[in-house]
């Protein structure tokens, strides 16, 4: 019974959403040489949705360049959660051109609120 108990918990702390964005997923358009959209999940929240990008680069810096899109929302309620899934279109993409992103949304504290930056 205890065993149960624990595997149930652990099982619930993994299927709430949490601050820091997951569940994140690029799709491709119809036209991935010129933009691509990302989606990803937080808990509920009123908070505006961004997704940064810039041409990646081995120069840490290249993050300075990283430009920002506004994402869209929406809230659902599923199994007691609120969750806000959030979709970004990135426009304006260079074909042969290797990009970072990263996706959040603006919070008082950015280590929660940012995913790590992704390549493609």
């Amino acid at each position: 019974m205890v065993a149960t108990t624990v595997l149930a918990s652990a099982f619930l702390a993994q299927a709430t959403a949490p601050e820091t964005p997951d569940r994140i997923l690029l799709t491709l358009s119809d036209r991935p040489h010129e933009q691509t959209v990302v989606t990803w999940r937080t808990k509920a929240s009123d908070r505006k949705g961004i997704g940064q990008i810039a041409e990646a680069s081995a120069d840490p810096r290249f993050v300075s360049k990283a430009v920002s899109f506004d994402a869209t929302g929406t809230t659902v309620m599923a199994g007691g959660e609120n969750y806000t899934y959030y979709t970004v279109k990135f426009k304006g993409l260079k074909p042969g051109t290797e990009y970072a992103y990263r996706v959040g949304s603006e919070s008082a504290n950015p280590k929660l609120s940012w995913s790590e930056w992704v390549h493609f």
